[in-house]
């Protein structure tokens, strides 16, 4: 059948009819009928349907790691026009999402790396000071996106960056619907730890949940990037020169890339064909014609020349990081695959040594000691020894040299004083010297909050960790979890000399340092995604450590529970009460569960009862949870929001608590005064049984 007479109708009709319902077909076909149909109707449509699919990931992407609209179009074309140039090399195994995704990261990263050199800055784009830099937070994902395995990164991309369901990103990969669920979790568990890593710090959470807080998603492309694609495609995929087709910009791009790509063939060809020991010849087969090439040794001078540059300080402080990451998912997957206790100190042994990477990250920040990338190497070692600082000999030494090395030449930078508020979790003789040394030297308005945050909650752990009398047994030291510590005879003295402490003026200068945050830090950003200044973290602190100490009454609240009916926590009174803190996108609260039906059973036909508090924002979830897990105890819903990939903004009861992390757990007495708070370790038993020690009143 002939159309004619009917203009681009006919033209739109032919298409549909030569080349069927494009949108059904796989990327691969897409791209097949795009680089073997030349210029015409059908791989320009088949090519539309790949920017139509891919381009909002891909926009997104560009946007977030650049923050300039302009630069970010610039990067949008090169890295469709570089598929254009790869099309017929391109392999495609599922998806173009990730490929795409890796194309769109490097290109923007060289752009972003041009202008720092070239010395220009933005007006209108200066990162906001928020507590973990959530624009850098954006650039750092797509990073470490594209560092995942394959495996990983093509569900990420497809069902958080492309928004695809779980089913049809399994029916796209040709894999079953578990796999997917199974790939995304381990890639959220990946995500999470280099994050870490790398100075954030995710809040609990679905991967989905915080990648979307962070708008590391799909973002609308602008109209008039998509309209000229295809024209542009259609002509260098004819020949055209690039100059002729694209600005200037974007042809630099993509010449940039295509040469990055092509000296990294060179060099892996000089090292085959550095195995030639003599003259010969390699013959060449292409486009139809056979030539013979003669093959020379390449002297040192011609090897230099296409050798890369040596890499920064910054590059190799991440390549320790990512051997580390590396090494630890090994452990990771051993370690949870082991059944017995035997086997699980069997795969320790596989657990990457700290003090020997701790090593290379020292001697790597003393070539540059000034630099972004000691700093990070520094605070890496310092970060090992969040859960204790319980160590002698050269792991002791090693971590004040690096603390001295903060202090000396970035005591007063941003990211070592929003470090220092994650050292709070426990006391030791050097946080005792650094953190009020890091007080002191901190004196610019960006890390003066900050810093004095940190010392305020520092010296209140030091005053629960006080008790002001005499310590006749021997000391005991345990991490969150209830697992005791191997500590040397010098910790002992310092702890024993801790808990003989009195406690009143850590305590008092706690309240002192809150004090000074209210009076001059008051209107500084604490937390931008919640909207919170340092005087409302530190009016939170002051209620909660006068309020909600241990001894004084926990505060009442009522509602609904996962079926709707009313609940309050009066109607408990007389009773001890087990107050659980828990969401179903919260891993630590599963494994948790175990605890608390453990103590169920423990105390059952003792005037015991759990009551849940669910910070659930979908109640379906939460009660599908609670059958899967077997919690045959009441919850009350409380509901959540995430503001962010690092926050979690919770309902009012759990803001009544100052519950900022999950899981949380309170005990109360039969009065209703707070007997115990924290994790779920052993002290859940040991407050319950002093409870029940306790005479009963008269």
């Amino acid at each position: 059948m002939k159309l004619r007479g009917l203009g681009s109708a006919g033209r739109d009709l032919r298409t549909l009819l030569e080349g069927g319902s494009l949108a059904s077909l796989s990327d691969g076909e897409l791209l097949a009928r795009f680089s073997g149909g030349k210029e015409t109707p059908i791989a320009g449509a088949a090519f539309d349907v790949l920017v139509s699919r891919h381009g909002p990931m891909v926009w997104g992407t560009c946007r977030r790691i650049l923050r300039d609209p302009h630069a970010a179009e610039d990067a949008f074309q090169a890295t469709f026009l570089i598929l254009v140039k790869k099309a017929g090399s391109v392999r495609v195994d599922d998806s173009l999402g990730r490929w795409l995704h890796g194309v769109g990261v490097r290109v923007a990263l060289r752009a972003k790396g041009a202008r720092a050199r070239a010395g220009r800055e933005l007006e209108g784009f200066e990162p906001a000071e928020v507590p973990h830099e959530i624009d850098d937070l954006k650039a750092v994902i797509d990073e470490e996106l594209e560092r995942l395995p394959s495996r990983y990164r093509s569900v990420v991309v497809l069902c958080h960056l492309e928004g695809l369901t779980r089913e049809h990103a399994a029916s796209r990969l040709g894999c079953p619907v578990g796999t997917v669920n199974s790939r995304l979790s381990r890639a959220g568990e990946i995500l999470r730890k280099r994050l870490i890593r790398r100075g954030f710090a995710p809040a609990v959470g679905g991967l989905g949940v915080w990648l979307a807080g962070a708008d590391v998603v799909a973002a609308a492309v602008p109209t008039r990037l998509i309209g000229s694609r295809v024209a542009q495609a259609l002509k260098i995929a004819s020949g055209s020169a690039l100059a002729g087709v694209v600005p200037v910009g974007v042809a630099a791009s993509i010449t940039a890339y295509l040469r990055g790509k092509l000296m990294m063939k060179i060099a892996c060809s000089l090292a085959l064909l550095a195995g030639f020991a003599s003259v010969g010849t390699l013959t060449l087969a292409q486009q139809g014609e056979t030539r013979k090439v003669e093959i020379r040794p390449r002297t040192a001078a011609q090897v230099k020349a296409v050798e890369p540059d040596p890499p920064t300080l910054d590059e190799k402080v991440k390549a320790i990081k990512a051997e580390w990451d590396a090494a630890m998912e090994v452990y990771g997957v051993a370690f949870r695959a082991a059944k017995t206790a035997t086997e699980q100190a069997e795969v320790y042994k596989l657990h990457p040594e700290v003090i020997s990477y701790s090593k290379r990250f020292f001697t790597l920040a003393q070539s540059d000691i000034k630099s972004p990338a000691a700093r990070d190497g520094l605070l890496w070692i310092l970060e090992q020894f969040w859960i204790s600082d319980a160590f002698v000999g050269e792991w002791a030494l090693l971590r004040e040299q690096a603390m001295d090395l903060l202090l000396e030449h970035h005591g007063d930078d941003f990211k070592v004083a929003w470090t220092a508020l994650r050292m709070d979790g426990y006391t030791s003789p050097s946080r005792d010297r650094f953190l009020p040394a890091l007080y002191d030297k901190a004196q610019s308005k960006r890390t003066r909050g900050p810093a004095t945050l940190a010392l305020a909650q520092y010296r209140w752990k030091q005053a629960q960790a006080s008790f002001g009398k005499k310590l006749e047994q021997e000391v005991v030291v345990k991490d969150d979890h209830g697992k005791v510590l191997d500590i040397g005879a010098d910790d002992k003295a310092y702890h024993k000399s801790q808990y003989e402490r009195d406690p009143a003026p850590f305590r008092a200068e706690a309240f002192r340092l809150l004090d000074e945050l209210i009076r001059d830090h008051a209107d500084e950003p604490y937390n931008t995604l919640k909207g919170t200044t340092f005087g409302d973290k530190a009016r939170e602190l002051f209620d909660e450590w006068s309020n909600l100490a241990e001894g004084k009454p926990a505060p009442e609240f009522e509602g609904k529970d996962l079926d709707g009916k009313p609940i309050r926590l009066a109607d408990y009174r007389g009773k001890i009460v087990i107050l659980s803190f828990w969401a179903s996108w919260c891993e630590p609260c599963a494994r948790s569960i175990a605890k608390e039906q453990e103590l169920a059973e423990k105390w059952k036909g003792q005037p015991i009862v759990i009551l849940g508090v669910n910070c659930d924002e979908d109640l379906a979830k939460a009660r599908r949870f609670a059958a899967d897990q077997k919690m045959t105890w009441a919850s009350v819903s409380d509901g959540s929001k995430m503001v962010g990939p690092c926050e979690i903004d919770m309902g009012p009861i759990a803001r009544r608590y100052h519950v900022g992390r999950l899981p949380a757990f309170f005990v109360l007495d039969g009065k209703g005064l707070i007997r115990f708070k924290g994790g779920a370790g052993e002290g859940l038993d040991v407050a319950i049984e002093n409870i029940l020690k306790e005479p009963e009143p008269k």
